[in-house]
């Protein structure tokens, strides 16, 4: 998965508002397909510069985060939904609010929205 914030860093890309997916840990992701042009299709990939470095930057297949926040939320061990764990104060501005409800509400809510 692709991600446009944040430091690289040793470890990968790392930014507070935005933190890594825990492996083993469960969530509901909200992506969206990457924006590529003809060019990107001739090449094959995307690529991006950050200080004066230019280089490879993502697959064409490759999935977005809709938002460093809203676009991951966590199924806690007793199937609550909520933020990660340094997000406490947040809620979606239009839409269900689908934190803090069991995961299967969330998922039915979720589904419901797509209908409309």
């Amino acid at each position: 998965m692709y991600s446009d914030e944040g430091k690289w860093m040793a470890e990968g890309l790392v930014d507070a508002e935005a933190p890594l997916l825990q492996v083993g840990q469960r969530y509901l992701l909200f992506l969206r397909r990457l924006i590529t042009t003809g060019r990107d299709s001739k090449r094959g990939y995307l690529i991006s510069e950050d200080n004066g470095i230019v280089g490879k930057s993502a697959e064409l297949d490759e999935y977005m985060q809709v938002h460093h926040i809203a676009g991951k939320v966590w199924i806690t061990s007793d199937g609550m939904t909520a933020l990660s764990a340094n997000q406490t104060e947040w809620q979606y501005r239009t839409g269900p609010q689908i934190l803090g409800i069991p995961e299967d509400a969330a998922v039915s809510l979720i589904q419901d929205a797509l209908k409309q």
